[in-house]
């Protein structure tokens, strides 16, 4: 497994199952890791409470009031039509990777230091509607942070550092500057990022809330409280 590992073919695949016909080719790269977590954790809740219901397929109901009221400030409900230029599964696989983009903004300021915490999201479509969900630890940050600069031993970095933020201060070693955050909150980030990206053209965003100005958009909500946060130990 090792050396499968250090495969460039499969540095990238969490599970690998590799094609018995075709030694460079893993039957299982499509999927992910959080994918093959979720399988374990159903199987885990099956073996728990084993019934044939099960195995049948419910619809998607509307969120469990008492259950979204006190997650709404940590969600972000962003959602989309298919203007019918592209099929399907390519405005589904736009979304999915726009998604990730934002999920990493969204934890992480453009110097590294951090945003809104751990943040996940999901994606749900009903014909031409498609749905991203964001849920952020941290609904609200402050307004500007410390960001880390060179040691003081680095005195080029320092002196270019100290230029570019006259307010830098020494610490342990280390300078540091206070720096003026651009967000305070998920959803302009994400509407600013969903307006202004190329990555998702095809799907025209109609409009970001906490709670889902759609019944695709209010459904899209119990998937993510239903299966991703209990994966996650946060239900």
């Amino acid at each position: 497994m090792d050396v499968l590992k250090n495969s460039s073919k499969f540095a990238d695949d969490y599970l690998i199952i590799i094609d018995p016909v075709d030694k460079n080719r893993n039957l299982a790269s499509s999927i992910s890791k959080r994918a093959y977590e979720y399988a374990c954790f159903q199987i885990l809740r099956f073996l728990n409470m084993p019934s044939t219901q099960f195995f049948i397929k419910k619809p998607l109901s509307l969120p469990d009031p008492d259950l979204l009221g006190p997650l709404l400030p940590q969600l972000a409900v962003a959602e989309f039509i298919n203007d019918g230029s592209i099929h399907y599964t390519e405005a589904r696989d736009r979304i999915y990777s726009a998604c990730e983009k934002v999920r990493k903004l969204l934890e992480k300021e453009n110097t590294g230091e951090e945003r809104f915490g751990q943040t996940l999201f999901e994606v749900y479509f009903e014909g031409e509607v498609f749905v991203a969900v964001f849920y952020c630890t941290y609904p609200f940050i402050e307004p500007s942070y410390i960001r880390k600069g060179p040691p003081k031993s680095k005195s080029s970095n320092v002196q270019q550092f100290c230029s570019s933020h006259p307010d830098a201060f020494l610490k342990n070693g280390f300078y540091y500057a206070p720096i003026e955050r651009e967000f305070q909150y998920p959803i302009p980030l994400i509407t600013q990022f969903f307006q202004t990206s190329k990555q998702v053209t095809g799907l025209n965003f109609t409009g970001i809330s906490h709670d889902g100005t759609s019944e695709v958009g209010k459904r899209a909500i119990s998937l993510m409280l239903s299966c991703v946060l209990p994966l996650y130990g946060l239900i």
